[in-house]
């Protein structure tokens, strides 16, 4: 544990000499938490000075948000996780400033699973990153090549909270809708890959050795998206995938509907 301070100093120190003036939120993540551990969410000044501290009885799974009313938007596991994986994550917390739980949603099914990050919105919703299970028939019949089992596609929902345990789900965008293929030309998907802008190859890791994954992978991790941010004078979503090393901007403002169609 002393050691995992010492590195975090270190770490602070090169953050602070890189940043303006201000605060920095974060929660440290405890690889190999012991029994009952608690975790903590830091509110710091770039003197390492703690401005506030929160403390969580379940391990963070990505980046906190400190909102306008200075209650805390984190994500949090859920033990066991329904996905695998890393950065997974299905519990949705807000907490008041002295560390009451206000409002918390799962998001965690055989289904879907929340990961990574999340955004709030201007208007007090929530952006969530989540992982779209599908089964090797719907692999195949989507003009995957090859694969073995099931593929975890992605979504956005975007939630209005209802306090204190639930959800709507006001807007949603699913990249399953977002896909071409030019292996099967009886399919509905067929198409030119370099001409269809806005769609995603499904094949896109079984072209040749290079790339992300080796020809014929079968990881059911799709894409792997990382980090979610939002536009709001341009009313646009950004989110980033590990897997493809590449950026993806959506049009927030069609409706879910709309969102079935190109990118």
């Amino acid at each position: 544990m002393v050691k995992f301070y010492l590195i975090l100093g270190i770490f602070f120190q090169i953050l602070v000499s890189q940043i303006s003036d201000g605060y920095y939120l974060f929660s440290p993540v405890i690889s190999f938490p012991e029994e009952n551990q608690l975790y903590s969410t830091y509110l710091m000044d770039t003197s390492d000075t703690i401005i506030h501290e929160w403390v969580h009885d379940k391990s963070t799974a990505s980046t906190p948000y400190l909102l306008p009313d200075s209650t805390l938007l984190r994500p949090c596991k859920v033990n066991p996780p329904a996905f695998d994986a890393g950065g997974v994550g299905g519990l949705l917390q807000i907490l008041s400033w002295n560390n009451d739980i206000v409002w918390e949603y799962h998001i965690s099914s055989i289904q879907e699973t929340q990961h990574h990050d999340i955004e709030p919105l201007p208007n007090g919703n929530i952006l969530v990153v989540a992982w779209d299970r599908r089964t090797q028939a719907e692999a195949l019949a989507a003009g995957k090549a090859s694969h073995t089992g099931d593929l975890w596609s992605e979504k956005i929902i975007e939630i209005k909270p209802i306090y204190p345990d639930s959800c709507e789900i006001v807007w949603e965008w699913k990249l399953w809708d977002h896909l071409v293929q030019d292996y099967d030309s009886e399919l509905n998907n067929y198409g030119n890959i370099s001409s269809s802008h806005g769609l995603l190859d499904i094949n896109f890791a079984l072209d040749s050795n290079e790339g992300p994954l080796p020809p014929q992978f079968t990881n059911p991790d799709m894409v792997h998206l990382n980090a979610i941010d939002y536009n709001e004078a341009l009313d646009q979503i950004v989110i980033s995938s590990r897997k493809t090393n590449e950026i993806y901007i959506i049009d927030h403002s069609i409706s879910s509907e709309a969102a079935e169609g190109d990118l």
